[in-house]
C-alpha cells in the first residue's frame, strides 16, 4: 500500500470514528480538497450513516436483553429466597454462565475506556517531553476531555 492509499485508508478510519473533514485534513496534513474527494469517491457519508445506525441497534438490542436476563435471574433467586434453606436449590450452571457473560460484556467497556485513559496520557506525556509549558496549560482540558467520555460510557 503507497502512501497515499496508507493516508485515504486512515482518513476513511478516522470519519466512520466521527472525526470531520477538516481534523482529518489537519492530522493527516492533507488538504480539505483531498479528504473531499476522498469522502465523496468511496460513499463515506453514506457508510457512516449505515455504521452509527448499526451500532446503535445493536447496543439497544444488547442492553434490552441484558436487562431481561437480569430480571429473570432475580425473579429466580427471590423465588428461591422464599423456600425454607433445605429445600433451595443451586443456580443452575446455565444461569452462571449467562451471568459471566452480562459482566463479561459490562466489563468490557470498562476495560476500554482504562486504555483509551492510558492512551491519552501516553499523548499528554508526549506534548509534555516536547513542550512542559503547553503541556501544564492544556492538562485540565485533557482531564475534562476524558471525563466526559467517562460519562459517555456511563
Amino acid at each position: 500500500m503507497n502512501v497515499k492509499d496508507n493516508k485515504r485508508q486512515a482518513a476513511k478510519t478516522l470519519f466512520m470514528q466521527g472525526f470531520d473533514q477538516t481534523e482529518i485534513a489537519k492530522i493527516l496534513e492533507v488538504s480539505l480538497n483531498t479528504t473531499t474527494k476522498w469522502k465523496q469517491a468511496e460513499g463515506w457519508t453514506e457508510q457512516r450513516l449505515q455504521k452509527e445506525l448499526h451500532d446503535n441497534t445493536n447496543a439497544d438490542i444488547v442492553r434490552e436483553l441484558i436487562s431481561y436476563q437480569l430480571a429473570v435471574l432475580k425473579s429466580k433467586k427471590d423465588a428461591e429466597l422464599l423456600l425454607s434453606a433445605e429445600n433451595r436449590k443451586l443456580i443452575e450452571r446455565g444461569d452462571i454462565d449467562a451471568l459471566q457473560k452480562l459482566y463479561t460484556t459490562i466489563k468490557r467497556d470498562e476495560i476500554k475506556f482504562e486504555i483509551f485513559v492510558s492512551v491519552a496520557k501516553r499523548i499528554l506525556a508526549f506534548v509534555a517531553e516536547e513542550n512542559i509549558d503547553l503541556a501544564k496549560k492544556v492538562e485540565p482540558t485533557f482531564n475534562r476531555f476524558i471525563n466526559e467520555a467517562r460519562k459517555s460510557l456511563a
